[in-house]
């Protein structure tokens, strides 16, 4: 490991653009000070600072995507500080220019602060604005001490030394020293900001077993029955901002230990009592907490795995906070590149040890935090999104039974629309919701576990909900959908083979056997390079008959994920009416 740290530093210190030199000798030759720049040379103080300002404006941007702009800063951060340190050196050899304004340093420095200041404050804005978002005030106050308050320091010392008009004293001097490296309190430095986050985004991220999940998703839903059990509004919305508190609170337990606390939460949701304001409902859930012996943490470990646990995996939040991470490390980066001249005195191996532990700190922060939260929402699926489903319906208060074709579409775009804020990004959720089918005899179903889940009778409804990968996907799309629409060589399509197989044995006593019989008759209806899923619904009378479900389909690219298959048979005098639908997920 050692050797490994040795020659790290030994490639970083040779790619490393040696331009910076002390106050002292800034305007003179010093051949002990040459390196090889393998950045192009520019040839004003101002082209440096405009090519610099382009490089940062390029990896603050707060428009587009924020996972990919954390794979920018990993694959961009060295040569972002490549351009930072001449910034630098140029800070450095202009203390003193306050009566030159005529001069391409004065003007380049001119640009820079107001660049920089304008780009400061809009990211002041950006993460106040996340800030509120993520509304976990416990959780994120220990981050903003440490990080916040002393970045807004740094910004303010920053500000002055890239100010040309003022002119810089020694006690500014060895302020900015201090504020830089040398404070005894080095959690306020460049290096101690990134060393904190590095601690509660990195080391102490370690995500929850599955059997954490499991409990948790347990939990949430018994939190959201009490809530529901208070009398008003505004009770309920108090009550909801503490439950991200409690939802972490829950995680520290142990799997007996939680499983007791569910027990008497269960106990306490079926007393069916209401609660006049949320201190009673507080109250209730933080006793049988108490209980366990074990107390709440005050600060964040994992500030990462907190947010996505207290939230229930809801997505926004994260993001927001991996918003507020990105920017607090390039500015972190920014401010040591800056500052690093003045506080070494030009000093090339200080400055590039420095450089080298801004670096790695940063990358380790940004590389972890972009893998770390797309797997963790990932596990959302299939646990959390049960209760996510059963929370929305339940929510709805719909009067059973449900029969109405509009209930049930409205039901179903609830759902979905609720789901697609949960977990991952990168999956697209679709499915169905409909009216309650006796199992096997008018409901069959092959549901691929590890992109599928149903929820069989929720009041009175069925609910299935695949998901398919975008990224990854659409090679699985356009041959499934090939595979069922496209005409074969005996000039009809396996969609139209499944209709006339339902139309000869549409009278067939469960859907189940005639599941079975049609792919003993004709093919496994599923597999990993096709479609994954399958459901088969029918309805059927003596008069009138009709499936009510409404189904959410999604395209990859140009292509459907969902295959479908509709038949009618309106009855006969000795025939019931039969109605079938069939859906294909991918």
């Amino acid at each position: 490991m050692q050797n490994n740290s040795l020659f790290l530093a030994l490639f970083i210190a040779i790619l490393l653009v040696s331009v910076v030199k002390s106050n002292e000798d800034y305007d003179e030759d010093d051949d002990d000070n040459d390196a090889v720049d393998e950045h192009p040379m520019v040839s004003s103080a101002t082209e440096m600072v405009v090519e610099f300002l382009s490089k940062f404006e390029a990896l603050s941007s707060s428009s587009a995507d924020v996972g990919s702009f954390m794979e920018r800063i990993s694959l961009s951060g060295f040569a972002l500080l490549k351009l930072a340190f001449p910034i630098g050196s140029l800070v450095a050899s202009s203390l003193h220019i306050a009566t030159k304004p005529e001069s391409d340093e004065y003007r380049a420095l001119i640009k820079l602060r107001d660049t920089m200041d304008r780009k400061f404050e809009e990211i002041s804005r950006t993460i106040t604005v996340a800030g509120k978002v993520i509304a976990m005030d416990s959780q994120i106050q220990d981050y903003i001490n440490n990080v916040r308050v002393p970045a807004k320091n740094l910004h303010q010392q920053m500000a002055l030394f890239w100010n040309p008009a003022v002119e810089k004293l020694s006690a500014d001097v060895e302020a900015f020293k201090q504020d830089c490296y040398y404070s005894p309190q080095r959690h306020g430095t460049p290096l101690g900001i990134l060393n904190y986050i590095h601690v509660h985004t990195v080391q102490h991220c370690h995500g929850l077993s599955p059997q954490q999940i499991t409990l948790l998703a347990q939990f949430v839903p018994l939190l959201r029955a009490i809530r529901m059990q208070l009398t008003s509004k505004f009770a309920k919305e108090q009550f909801g901002e503490f439950t991200p508190d409690l939802n972490i609170w829950f995680t520290d337990l142990g799997k007996n230990t939680a499983i007791r606390v569910l027990k008497k939460m269960e106990e306490s949701v079926g007393t069916s009592k209401t609660y006049d304001s949320a201190d009673e409902a507080l109250s209730l859930v933080i006793s049988i907490l108490k209980e366990t012996g074990i107390e709440p943490r005050q600060n964040s470990m994992c500030l990462l795995q907190d947010i996505i646990t207290g939230k229930n995996y809801h997505r926004k939040a994260i993001e927001e906070l991996e918003n507020i991470i990105r920017f607090d490390v390039l500015e972190m980066m920014v401010f040591g590149s800056v500052c690093a001249n003045i506080t070494f005195e030009g000093l090339k191996s200080r400055m590039n040890w420095f450089q080298n532990e801004l670096f790695a700190n940063a990358k380790a922060i940004v590389d972890n935090v972009k893998a770390y939260i797309p797997i963790e929402l990932d596990n959302s699926f299939p646990k959390i999104e049960i209760g996510v489903v059963k929370t929305t319906i339940s929510e709805m208060q719909l009067k059973m039974p449900v029969t109405d074709n509009s209930t049930i579409t409205e039901t179903m775009n609830k759902v979905f629309n609720d789901l697609n804020e949960f977990g991952n990004r990168k999956y697209v959720r679709q499915g169905f919701v409909g009216t309650n089918m006796q199992n096997e005899t008018d409901f069959a179903m092959r549901c691929a576990p590890e992109n599928c889940f149903s929820i069989l009778n929720f009041t009175g409804l069925h609910i299935v909900v695949t998901r398919f990968d975008t990224d990854i996907e659409e090679v699985r799309a356009i041959n499934a959908y090939d595979w069922i629409y496209k005409i074969g060589p005996k000039g009809f399509s396996n969609a139209s083979f499944v209709w006339g197989f339902i139309n000869t044995n549409y009278n067939e006593g469960k859907v189940s056997d005639l599941f079975k019989k049609l792919e003993h008759k004709l093919f496994k209806l599923t597999n990993d390079d096709l479609y994954r899923s399958v459901v088969f619904l029918r309805d059927s009378g003596s008069s009138q008959c009709g499936v009510k479900a409404a189904l959410r389909p999604h395209k990859i690219e140009d292509y459907a994920a969902v295959g479908s298959v509709y038949y009618y048979f309106k009855g006969s005098f000795w025939h019931y009416c039969q109605n079938y639908f069939v859906f294909f997920f991918t």
